[in-house]
Order: C-alpha cells, then structure tokens, then sequence
C-alpha cells in the first residue's frame, strides 16, 4: 500500500492531550500530522523533513497501532498514536527455560532448603 487511501481517520476518536507532558505532546502532534501528510499522499522526503519521522515509523504507527482493535473492538485510532502508551498487555513470549531447584528466600538459604 503505498498511500492510505484505505485509511479512514474521521471516525477515530480525538484525544485530550492536556494531560500529556510537553515532551510526549510534541511527540503526539508530530506522529498525527505525519499520519495526515501520509494518508494526503504527501512525500516520504518531506513528512520527515517536517516531522522527523519515516515512512516506515507512520506505516508502522498506524497499522500496528491505529488500526488495532482495542478490547471491545474499536480501532485504536488517535489513541494508538500517544507515545508510550501500550495498547497491549504484557505477554510473555517463552517460558523460562531456567528451573529454579532452590527457594531463594533468606530463611531457605539459611536451612538449606531445596524446592521440590
């Protein structure tokens, strides 16, 4: 997909940034306005010279982010835009492959216990 013409950002829901510090608001309002120069069809080389951000990082902003489906399965729109903000809970990809044959608690160590 080269622009975003089957991207339709009217319905995303607008976010109250005045909570955010100036840093991450800044942040914000770069990300959004290089989504709306890229999804006008805009230039790679002038999104970044006025946002700083590249293709790839918009492509991957909306797509991973905008445009997941949040837990009643509304795009995360503008919200998936907010720097730091997760969109997904932590899940754990692999099991420890360390399996620990010793409690570790002071009292234990102390004993000599091992966990069984």
């Amino acid at each position: 997909m080269t622009t975003g013409d089957a991207v339709d950002v009217s319905s995303w829901t607008e976010v109250d940034i005045s909570a955010l510090s100036e840093p991450v608001c800044a942040q914000f309002r770069a990300r959004k306005r290089a989504i709306n120069m890229y999804l006008d069809g805009l230039s790679a080389k002038d999104i970044r010279a006025e946002t700083g951000l590249d293709i790839k990082q918009i492509y991957k902003i909306i797509f991973d982010r905008c445009l997941a489906l949040d837990e009643n399965g509304v795009p995360w729109g503008w919200r998936g835009v907010i720097p730091y903000f997760r969109i997904q809970s932590y899940k754990r990809k692999n099991s420890s492959k360390y399996k620990r044959k010793w409690c570790w608690c002071v009292r234990c160590i102390e004993l000599g216990i091992r966990q069984s």
